[in-house]
């Protein structure tokens, strides 16, 4: 019994064993294992679940297919019986018609249909073949699906030809317009002309010219008028089937100048539709025969945007301390309102500190003269206006570590203008300009830290008038001016606070000195101009020193007709600018005092209204590799100019245009200026716009691939200069074009009859070409100049033409503009003064 137990017991633990054994196998099969069984499951039923919705999906877009394919052949057929819509009994060619929709099987479909006359061997220009068409092409497009091409995603096309007219005699002649872009060759001709550009939105011509209404109408015109407007083909014809008879022939909308026109194909663009060649009218149309007509130029008119020079911004010159962070300093003029762009100038600076950056005022400035640095401070000199009129002189300095904030140094009372700084040594400085009386004033400028204050000089009495100055560290200071008839050099030591000037002896043939500089201790140099007819250029070195010296004269090219400016840089070279009879030069010479033989630089070669028209001012600045640079700004005929030469040395031919780092300055030049337009497919240019009536935006003109030449002119005598601009079909706003039209610089002084500056006189030129035939060129249109500034000068931009001379409302000169001088004629004197030196008008 006791056995029997036992032995049950141990069937029971073998039992309760493999229980426990299979409920461990049953454990086993974990989370991580059903996850991954599950994703194998994924990995065979996603493929195949894509692979049947792909074969679902393609049955479905091959039956919808297969029913479209159904009713384009049931609208053939249909369309095939029952011929074009016969308005008037004319068959509608060219058009879509519009069937409507179709649904079918949940789908709904949109059938057009479109006639298109047509020959027996499919020949497509039935405006140059000149034979009756007998077919038509008759195409059907059935489309479904929202988006894509024409608002559908799918769609397809079938086509077949039909029997056109039926058979009898015929009654009607056909009337084929062939239309062309530009450029617009021979039709059919064996070598085509290239393809008509694109427009702004890159729709191709081939596309544009089906949307371009040809409208014929009946000849005598009834009432109402029998008309019968069609349209081409992408080819450019146009063709129909009219009664025969005399048509006037419209080719776009009606009206003058064109409606616009709508692409209602490329997503609503609007565009304006402009015609070059009009059709002759009337044609005549005769019982099955073509008459064809044409070519007619007609495309998308395009806009040319006008803006004008902003040779300005540069005139004040350019000065390159090199000091700490700042290189180069360049200043100009701008006018205080755009929309009166030739009143009101006031101050521009340009600092370059790595690059060209444009500064804001601190204080109200109408013009800033010159500008010099020492190691801590940077200086800019010039002039500001009166709260009750008039001027008052003004300084503004810098940090030479932070170029970017300026702020205004306050100067003694009395003080009309300062036209020129100087800074010898790192606590002095030195500015030259008139007092409230016209005389003479010399200030000396104690820098402390990042202040200074200013005394004023003694000069000897007989200096009438002082122009430039130059110091050679503590060594000497020069200065150059006038005594009233003759030129003269003072000289002083260049030490802090009051000092007293003395006079220099210079070459009897010297008549004038214009300016002035000395390189370190090795010799100073001035420009100016000698006696006798004609007067010419000069160069007279000198060596430095505080006491009476006497100067020699150097070789000039024989071709420099005047020097405006100097600089040395220490021994290696000195540049001087100034013109020639055709154009402005760059000319360089060593570093002596004695007579030493100048070469002209090599200028970059530029088109004639990009090539300089003058340059005023030029400077050097070590470069960071140790090099040399030097920086010439000035003005073209359409826009501020500044040359860089990154090596200094005589004859230089390394000189390159880097006028895009000033960035986007406005200049002053004459408001209401007239606007014309020339083209080489034109017979003759045309005026756009008159004097005060022309928009920023000239159009809609006929796009011509070769573009127009845009002038500030109001006749043809004064369109001696253009700038190209180039036309895009449909270009508008800043799309379009940007034109600027050459013109000239004005400059000129008022004086009395002493010679002393006539300050915030009233300047106006008006049109009076006394050599120009017509009543255009003669408008007598006035043009307004900023009032004179305390050196009695007034500037501004203004077309090319001759002007009468009007100061404080009497007329007192007549001026001549040109691309590099201004001819002044007072009187019977008639003098031709190089820019841009200013010409003087003086009052009785």
């Amino acid at each position: 019994m006791q056995e029997h137990k036992i032995e049950v017991m141990k069937v029971a633990m073998t039992r309760t064993r493999r229980a426990s054994k299979a409920t461990d196998r049953d454990r086993g099969v974990s989370l991580v294992e059903v996850i991954i069984s599950f994703t194998v499951l994924l990995l065979v039923l996603v493929p195949a679940a894509n692979l049947l919705v792909n074969v679902i999906g393609q049955t479905a877009d091959a039956r919808d297919k297969l029913t479209a394919i159904g009713i384009a052949e049931q609208w053939l057929e249909k369309l095939n019986n029952s011929g074009p819509p016969t308005p008037g009994g004319i068959p509608t060619t060219a058009t879509s018609i519009d069937e409507g929709p179709v649904t079918q099987s949940g789908v709904t479909y949109h059938v057009s249909a479109e006639f298109n006359w047509t020959t027996y061997n499919s020949n497509p220009d039935l405006c140059s073949s000149h034979v009756a068409p007998e077919l038509l092409l008759l195409q059907v497009t059935v489309g479904w699906g929202p988006g894509g091409t024409g608002g559908y995603a799918h769609s397809l096309i079938d086509t077949t030809m039909i029997n056109f007219p039926p058979a009898a005699l015929p009654k009607n002649g056909f009337l084929g317009v062939q239309l062309v872009g530009d450029p617009a060759g021979t039709i059919g001709s064996v070598n085509p002309p290239p393809p008509e550009p694109n427009d702004v939105s890159g729709i191709p011509w081939t596309k544009r010219v089906t949307f371009v209404p040809v409208t014929a109408t009946l000849l005598p015109i009834t009432s109402p008028p029998t008309t019968y407007t069609f349209y081409p083909q992408n080819n450019g014809c146009a063709f129909t089937e009219v009664p025969p008879g005399n048509y006037d022939i419209q080719v776009g909308p009606a009206g003058s100048p064109p409606v616009p026109e709508t692409f209602t194909a490329s997503g609503g663009l609007s565009a304006s539709f402009q015609s070059y060649s009009a059709p002759s009218n009337p044609v005549t149309v005769s019982v099955n025969e073509v008459t064809a007509v044409g070519p007619y130029q007609y495309d998308e008119g395009s806009y040319i945007n006008i803006a004008f020079p902003n040779s300005t911004v540069t005139e004040g010159g350019i000065t390159c301390p090199n000091v700490a962070k700042l290189q180069c300093i360049v200043t100009g003029q701008a006018p205080e309102s755009t929309s009166s762009p030739n009143t009101s100038p006031v101050a521009t600076l340009s600092v370059l500190s790595g690059t060209w950056t444009s500064m804001a005022m601190p204080v109200s400035m109408s013009a800033l003269e010159s500008s010099d640095c020492t190691p801590s401070l940077c200086l800019s000199v010039g002039y500001g206006p009166l709260s009750g009129g008039g001027y008052q002189g003004a300084a503004i300095y810098a940090s030479s570590s932070q170029p970017t904030s300026w702020a205004p140094s306050p100067l003694p009372s009395g003080v009309e203008n300062l036209s020129q700084v100087t800074c010898p040594n790192s606590t002095t400085c030195i500015a030259i300009g008139s007092g409230s009386n016209g005389a003479p004033v010399v200030l000396a400028g104690t820098v402390a830290g990042s202040s200074l204050s200013w005394v004023e000089d003694a000069l000897p009495s007989n200096v009438a008038s002082l122009s430039q100055i130059t110091c050679s560290g503590t060594t000497a200071c020069l200065a150059i001016g006038s005594t009233g008839n003759t030129a003269v050099v003072i000289s002083a030591s260049a030490t802090p606070g009051f000092q007293t000037w003395v006079e220099d002896a210079l070459p009897s043939n010297v008549a004038s000195l214009s300016q002035i500089t000395c390189s370190g201790t090795t010799a100073c140099l001035a420009i100016g101009s000698t006696t006798g007819t004609p007067s010419l250029a000069t160069v007279v070195a000198g060596s430095v020193s505080p006491t009476t010296q006497t100067w020699v004269e150097d070789a000039l090219p024989s071709n420099v007709a005047s020097l405006s400016q100097i600089t040395c840089s220490g021994t290696t070279a000195c540049l001087a600018i100034g013109s020639t009879s055709s154009g402005a030069t760059i000319v360089s010479g060593g570093v002596t005092t004695t007579s030493t033989t100048w070469a002209q630089d090599s200028l970059p070669t530029a088109s004639a209204t990009q090539s300089p028209m003058y340059f005023s001012g030029v400077g050097c600045f070590s470069s960071s590799s140790g090099s040399t640079t030097c920086a010439a700004p000035g003005a073209s005929e359409t826009s501020a100019l500044l040359l860089s030469d990154p090596t200094l040395s005589v004859a230089s031919n390394s000189w390159s245009d880097s006028s895009a780092s000033l960035g986007n300055l406005t200049g002053l030049y004459a408001s209401g200026l007239p606007i014309s337009l020339n083209s080489t497919e034109l017979p003759s240019f045309f005026v756009a716009c008159g004097p005060g009536t022309c928009p920023g935006s000239i159009g809609p003109l006929f796009p011509f691939a070769s573009g127009y030449e845009v002038s500030a002119a109001n006749c043809q005598a004064e369109s001696t200069n253009a700038s190209q601009a180039p036309t895009v079909p449909g270009a508008n706003g800043g799309s379009a074009a940007t034109a600027v039209p050459p013109l000239g610089v004005v400059p000129i002084q008022v004086v009395s009859s002493s010679g002393a500056p006539v300050v915030n006189a009233s300047v106006t030129l008006k049109v009076n070409d006394p050599s120009a035939t017509g009543a255009s060129c003669n408008d007598g249109t006035t043009y307004a100049l900023s009032p004179t500034n305390p050196d009695g000068i007034t500037s501004m931009a203004t077309m090319y033409e001759t002007y009468s001379v009007t100061v404080n409302g009497s007329q007192v000169a007549t001026v001549t503009v040109s691309p590099l001088a201004t001819t002044i004629q007072q009187g019977s004197s008639k003098v031709r003064v190089p820019l841009p030196e200013p010409v003087r008008v003086v009052l009785s």
